[in-house]
């Protein structure tokens, strides 16, 4: 009979690069071929301009697992058997 149990943590290793709200205006601007800086006078008290959330601090912090196997094996001549179960 074997019996292993680990309790893993994951970390994200660094955070990814993300645009903020005005850095994407201005790349979709650039990348359909106006001006980078047209249309960027909008009210910049507007929540929606503002608004840059830290996804990644919820989508990518560390996160924690255990596991466990159990594996059972043996038999005699001419029979043998294994099994093996993990949760």
């Amino acid at each position: 009979m074997n019996v292993d149990y680990g309790h893993i943590i994951n970390t994200l290793a660094s955070n990814l690069p993300l645009a903020n709200t005005k850095q994407r205006f201005i790349y979709e601007n650039v990348r359909s071929g106006r001006d980078p800086n047209a249309n960027l006078n909008i009210d910049t008290l507007n929540q929606i301009y503002g608004y840059s959330p830290d996804v990644q601090s919820y989508l990518y912090r560390p996160s924690s697992r255990n596991q466990v196997n159990v594996g059972l094996s043996g038999g005699k001549k001419g029979l043998s058997f294994i099994g093996t179960i993990a949760f």
